[in-house]
């Protein structure tokens, strides 16, 4: 029920020491006034790293100037538009926003301002994809704004305005995140809100 997740989310939030949060297909929400699971609970969290907020029905990322400390992110099938948001966290590594509504060349530049991006995912082998991914400039337009990126829409480096994206003889691998040094959840095996408390 929604007020059983309710309280999930808010016991999880009650630890600011938290590091990954898991809170895909969960109604968040960023309408006013606050709802019960209001983005603005997140700035109860000022250490997270790792953040899944997929399937929520979002249509922008200004919940990310919440989270100062934030290195991956998963926004995956929301309704986000437009990636300016972006410029409030440059120590973002991993971004997966599969399944939106970004449409123009414009629309991808702000990934300019991500001088640690090194995974990034607009589309997948399922379907999932932005309407960008269309665009024939689609790819230049990534690899100039992110000319350090070592993966691109689960395809790894070398990449150049050649390749494609999406590969049609092989099957989506949802470990997007494989090109980092640490460790990250897999996204096939999260079905419900998690949290994991930093280590003492």
């Amino acid at each position: 029920s929604v007020q059983s997740m309710t309280g999930q989310v808010l016991a999880a939030l009650a630890y600011p020491s938290l590091q990954e949060l898991n809170l895909s297909s969960n109604m968040l929400c960023a309408a006013t006034p606050p709802s019960a699971l209001h983005v603005s609970y997140l700035s109860l969290c000022p250490s997270l790293t790792y953040l899944d907020i997929s399937a929520n029905n979002l249509t922008d990322l200004s919940i990310l100037c919440l989270l100062p400390s934030l290195t991956k992110l998963v926004a995956a099938h929301n309704k986000i538009s437009n990636l300016s948001s972006l410029t409030a966290i440059p120590s973002l590594t991993a971004l997966d926003v599969r399944s939106n509504n970004l449409s123009t060349p414009a629309s991808l530049l702000p990934i300019s301002s991500l001088p640690a991006l090194k995974s990034l995912v607009f589309q997948s082998k399922d379907g999932s994809t932005n309407p960008i991914c269309a665009h024939p400039s689609y790819v230049s337009t990534v690899l100039a704004a992110a000319p350090l990126l070592q993966s691109l829409d689960n395809r790894s480096a070398p990449l150049d305005v050649g390749f494609v994206a999406v590969d049609d003889d092989s099957s989506f691998d949802p470990k997007v995140f494989d090109v980092l040094d640490e460790d990250v959840p897999d996204l096939g095996e999260i079905s419900d809100v998690s949290a994991v408390e930093s280590p003492s």
